[in-house]
């Protein structure tokens, strides 16, 4: 009987072999190093335009930008020249994990931009730096956080976009922004 293999993909925004691999030579990314070491790895094609809202949206759901409707971090109001936040409301098809989480797969997906608000999947999903704070619901499933505070401590949403939002809310951001 095969025994059933295991996929952990590892993403770093920004990041290229040609400063990673140098470091990794040099002991300065000892984990890092024995990571490539012992599994697969590959350079990646992105989007043409390298712009992260839509070039994670495109690696979790396989579409391309037209048909995911990421393009960027903002998008504009339906009708509207106010722009909002992009999240994962905003994109269409589905993610590798919820694909996975169907097939009866059990995944862990954590700090992935436009992970917010955190899709029901068979595992635990912890979002981005697109959630508006450790005070809203940013994990599936939601008593997850609380136990993630015993394990390591304090959990930072390194952006901490709560500054633009209204009481944490996302759908108030602070100001609306006008098209000029």
């Amino acid at each position: 009987m095969a025994k059933d293999r295991k996929v952990f993909a590892f993403g770093i925004d920004g990041a290229t072999f040609d400063l990673i691999s140098p470091w990794c030579r040099q002991g300065k990314l000892p984990n890092m190093s024995k990571l490539l070491g012992e599994a697969a790895s590959g350079i990646l094609q992105s989007t043409p335009e390298p712009n992260s809202a839509q070039a994670w949206s495109s690696f979790m759901t396989g579409l391309n930008p037209g048909n995911h409707g990421v393009y960027y971090f903002l998008q504009r109001k339906e009708s509207s020249y106010d722009f909002e936040f992009t999240n994962a409301a905003s994109r269409d098809g589905k993610t590798l994990w919820k694909i996975a989480s169907e097939l009866g797969k059990k995944c862990i997906v954590i700090n992935v931009p436009l992970t917010y608000p955190p899709e029901e999947i068979n595992g635990i999903m912890i979002s981005g730096m697109d959630a508006p704070g450790t005070n809203s619901e940013f994990t599936y499933p939601q008593g997850i956080y609380d136990e993630l505070v015993q394990e390591i401590g304090e959990y930072v949403i390194e952006s901490d976009a709560s500054k633009f939002f209204r009481n944490g809310d996302y759908r108030k951001p602070l100001e609306p922004s006008r098209g000029r």
